[in-house]
């Protein structure tokens, strides 16, 4: 293999070893995909990227405790890795701490205020923790990337719904309506809300 000749001859060259990592992982050679990156770390224990590897090769297994500590290994390292803070976030909310989770994702959005996935994964927390102005505030800031998104104006719709915002609500979900008439879901949700915003 291409890779291994390159480790064998370059034992220093990072960039192999990390090649041959992913080329396993793809062929689903797991085992040789850990070892190759262990590897890795034994022969540079500095490289952030190994232990980035390594953490989320052992997120994707479920196997969190050790992916957080792979990920906080990398933040010693290179501590404003943003790929590493969203990977700690995303094992804290598998994890079920929600607290440590977004306090992740907003140290992620301090380095990059427009990554949609961390703003996603943010506003779900704060629908779950019934943070309803805070996930709002995630949204908006999605809908400022991306206006013509449906999806996200009917979940910001329900959002302003659930927070009682009724007006608001009927704004988003008219905006839904009036590009895709024939969702009849929206065009309940949407009746509904006229209805309770009279009342």
């Amino acid at each position: 293999m291409l890779y291994q000749k390159m480790i064998e001859n370059f034992p220093d060259e990072e960039d192999a070893y990390l090649q041959l990592y992913s080329l396993f992982a793809e062929e689903g050679k797991l085992e040789d995909a850990e070892k190759t990156v262990r590897s890795l770390i034994e022969r540079n224990p500095g490289s952030f990227l190994a232990y980035y590897y390594l953490g989320r090769f052992q997120a994707i297994q479920d196997r969190y405790d050790e992916a957080l500590k792979n990920y906080r290994k990398v933040l010693e390292i290179h501590p404003s890795f943003d790929s590493a803070i969203v990977g700690s976030a995303w094992v804290l909310e598998q994890q079920g701490k929600s607290k440590e989770a977004s306090e992740m994702y907003e140290r992620a959005l301090k380095l990059n205020p427009s990554n949609p996935i961390v703003r996603e994964r943010l506003g779900l927390i704060y629908i779950k923790d019934k943070n309803y102005s805070k996930a709002l505030d995630q949204y908006e800031a999605l809908k400022s990337f991306d206006s013509d998104n449906l999806v996200l104006r009917t979940k910001l719709g329900l959002l302003y719904m659930e927070s009682s915002q009724f007006d608001r609500a009927i704004d988003e979900l008219s905006f839904v309506v009036k590009r895709k008439p024939d969702d009849y879901k929206v065009l309940i949700f949407l009746g509904n809300e006229i209805g309770r915003a009279h009342v």
